[in-house]
């Protein structure tokens, strides 16, 4: 089963204010969950 990310227009603005490498770092982790986002959560 895969899942689905909705960004929200709040959360966007939050990526755009921070250096792009911390965002990047921050959209790929959230990212990662699509596949198996227990595995985050149970690790």
């Amino acid at each position: 089963m895969t899942w689905e990310v909705i960004w929200s227009e709040k959360s966007i603005k939050q990526l755009e204010k921070i250096d792009k490498k911390n965002a990047q770092k921050i959209y790929d982790s959230v990212l990662d969950c699509i596949e198996d986002p227990f595995r985050a959560v149970m690790s």
